[in-house]
């Protein structure tokens, strides 16, 4: 047994969010039991989880789904945390150390707006160089963070190397060929065998370069096998005359919209959706 897919406010190690209090999730896999009978999340400030000041020891309550700690949260402090799992089989497995941290939550920012004229009708570009010896007094700087605010467009750098992948600002407008194939996004493969959890996808028809065909309107059927059902097949159309429970409808600009409901039992169930001249398609899902 092994616990996996470990998140704090279900994003895997969120980084200067604003948390009043944290909801921890996991999943487990390659269990022998069925169920879980306890777990026991620890909470600590330290990677080595020593002085622990937080532990809720094990309890039949925690769902693995989503548990709220009733923990106090500093602003600009990383927390590191464990969960420990038992099943009815006798198994038990801990997982690895997960972390997340905080940003500035409600402190106030104590600076000036780089700003300039507005009177002129312009679109100014702002910049400020920041050196790591007039922040640090010129001691070695082990770790910092860089916390920003704007009205606008931004990015950072350090060294003259953009901070992350991401662009200020980007376009494409292309034009779908004809349409091809079948693509299938599910939200996520694994979903807790409880009868009741869902699990979100959507299925486009798309063009032999994997765009998406808004403008070409097929008949599609969708069929769940294995350990989950499907609860529902539709498209997101505003107003509608099909049957969304019957597992056939026709596409809504170039996609559908399949909700797969999980069993009692865990295992694999499978999606397979099949579109009018397209074939078929299909995603494995897991039951866990």
């Amino acid at each position: 047994m092994k616990i996996i897919e470990c998140k704090t406010n279900h994003l895997s190690s969120p980084l200067g969010h604003k948390m009043e209090k944290p909801v921890f999730s996991y999943s487990v896999a390659d269990a022998k039991g069925k169920n879980q009978t306890a777990a026991r999340i620890a909470v600590s400030c330290n990677e080595d989880m020593s002085d622990t000041f937080y532990d809720t020891g094990f309890a039949a309550t925690i769902d693995g789904a989503g548990y709220e700690a009733d923990i106090h949260l500093s602003p600009r402090t990383r927390y590191y945390w464990t969960v420990t799992v038992k099943s009815d089989a006798g198994e038990e497995a801990a997982s690895g150390v997960n972390w997340f941290e905080t940003g500035k939550m409600d402190e106030p920012w104590q600076a000036q707006w780089i700003d300039c004229d507005s009177a002129e009708p312009r679109h100014p570009v702002f910049f400020k160089t920041l050196s790591a010896d007039c922040l640090s007094g010129g001691k070695p700087v082990k770790r910092a963070r860089l916390y920003i605010c704007g009205l606008g467009l931004y990015e950072a750098s350090i060294n003259g190397k953009k901070i992350g992948g991401r662009e200020i600002s980007s376009a494409e407008i292309a034009t779908a060929g004809k349409a091809s194939g079948i693509r299938i996004i599910p939200e996520k493969t694994m979903i807790k065998a409880d009868g009741q959890s869902l699990c979100f996808a959507v299925v486009e028809i798309v063009d032999d370069r994997g765009r998406r065909v808004p403008f070409d309107d097929r008949k599609a059927k969708a069929v769940v096998s294995g350990v989950a059902t499907l609860a529902a097949f539709g498209n997101g159309r505003p107003v509608m005359e099909e049957n969304y429970t019957t597992g056939e409808f026709t596409s809504y600009l170039g996609h559908f919209l399949p909700i797969v409901r999980a069993g009692y039992e865990k295992g694999e169930a499978v999606l397979k959706v099949s579109i009018d001249g397209l074939g078929e398609a299909e995603k494995v899902f897991n039951a866990v």
